[in-house]
C-alpha cells in the first residue's frame, strides 16, 4: 500500500511576497555588479588613452631623433585618432584612441584638430598638456609635453586627477588658474 502524505501547500511554494523580494535582492545584486562592471570599463579606457598618447609622442620623437628628420603629429579630438605624420605628411601611424572618453587640448581649444610638430631632435617647439576625461566628463588625468632646448629631447609628465571634480567645460580656466598657482594644482593631481 502506498501512502501519500498530505503537506500544507504553505509550507511547500514561496508566497508572493518572497518571490517579489528575491527578485528585488537579486535586481540591486545586479545593478551594482553592472556599475562596477562598467567603471572598470572606463579605469581601462583610461589607461589604454594614456598609454597610447605616451606612446605616439614617444614614437614620433625617437623617430625623430634616429632618422634626423621632422615628424608631425596630428590630434584629431573628434574622430578620437592621432597621427604620426613624416616630414612629406605621409602617414607613418595611426592610433584610435578610446571612443568613450573625451579629450582636451591646452594650446589651440578652439581647433578639433591640432598639429604638433617635432623637431629633428624629437623635441617639441610649445608646451602643452593633453586632458583626459571620463564618460561623465569630468577629468581623470593630464599628460604634459615638455621641450627643452637643453636637453634636446621630449618629456613627458602624467598626472592622475586626485582632487575636486573638474567638469569639460571648466577646464580651460582650471588650466589657466593652476598654471599660475602651483599650490593647487599640486593638492589636485599626483604625479606618476
Amino acid at each position: 500500500m502506498i501512502f501519500i502524505k498530505k503537506t500544507n501547500s504553505k509550507n511547500q511554494a514561496f508566497s508572493f511576497l518572497e518571490t517579489i523580494l528575491s527578485i528585488l535582492i537579486i535586481s540591486i545584486l545586479l545593478n551594482f555588479a553592472f556599475i562596477k562592471y562598467q567603471n572598470a570599463k572606463i579605469k581601462q579606457a583610461i589607461l589604454e588613452a594614456k598609454l597610447k598618447i605616451n606612446d605616439a609622442f614617444f614614437y614620433s620623437s625617437i623617430s625623430s631623433l634616429q632618422n634626423h628628420n621632422i615628424h608631425s603629429i596630428q590630434f584629431d579630438l573628434i574622430r578620437k585618432k592621432i597621427f604620426i605624420l613624416d616630414t612629406f605628411q605621409k602617414k607613418l601611424k595611426e592610433i584610435t584612441l578610446p571612443k568613450n572618453l573625451l579629450y582636451y587640448h591646452t594650446s589651440s581649444s578652439l581647433s578639433n584638430i591640432i598639429n604638433i610638430n617635432l623637431t629633428k631632435n624629437g623635441n617639441i617647439s610649445q608646451s602643452f598638456s593633453i586632458y583626459i576625461f571620463n564618460n561623465k566628463k569630468y577629468v581623470e588625468y593630464k599628460i604634459s609635453f615638455y621641450g627643452f632646448d637643453r636637453s634636446k629631447f621630449l618629456k613627458i609628465n602624467n598626472y592622475k586627477h586626485v582632487g575636486k571634480n573638474i567638469h569639460l567645460n571648466e577646464i580651460s580656466n582650471y588650466h589657466k588658474y593652476t598654471n599660475e598657482d602651483r599650490e593647487e594644482f599640486y593638492t589636485d593631481w599626483r604625479k606618476e
